[in-house]
């Protein structure tokens, strides 16, 4: 089992790994954090899935946890807050804006460390993730009935 200290130090890590410079302009920023998390997960694999895994014991609502280890979505949550308003939908939260950031790194790092790419330049990929991440945050919530 993995002890509560060895899991604060690998999130510790993992935010310090995430720190950018904050005299960079705020989107260039929220793309160096997550081409810095996606390092530290490939740096660290195993610590990486053990910091992002939960009990199958644990049957609360995610919900029910929050507050309590997910310090990287939180660091997220900041670098979405940092967006100039045409970054971001009006129609997003900054919780749900970093959500969305979070679902596309965790998983595309979970689907390159599985070794499940489909693409020769995992590199190239990842940034291309991140343009249209990023570029979505602008158009999403938005009314699609017409």
């Amino acid at each position: 089992p993995v002890s509560l200290s060895r899991l604060v130090r690998d999130t510790a890590a993992l935010l310090e790994a995430m720190r950018t410079d904050d005299d960079t302009p705020a989107p260039h920023r929220l793309r160096e954090t997550c081409r810095r998390y996606r390092a530290f997960a490939l740096a660290h694999p195993a610590r990486y899935r053990l910091m992002f895994s939960r009990s199958s014991e644990d049957t609360r609502p995610l919900a029910a946890t929050r507050g309590s280890g997910l310090p990287a979505f939180d660091a997220l949550t900041h670098a979405v807050d940092e967006l100039p308003d045409t970054y971001r939908s009006p129609h997003l939260t900054s919780e749900e804006a970093a959500q969305i950031v979070w679902d596309a790194i965790h998983g595309a790092v979970t689907i390159e460390q599985a070794s499940l790419m489909r693409v020769d330049d995992a590199d190239r990929n990842f940034d291309l993730l991140l343009d249209v991440t990023i570029a979505g945050l602008r158009h999403a919530g938005q009314d699609r009935s017409g």
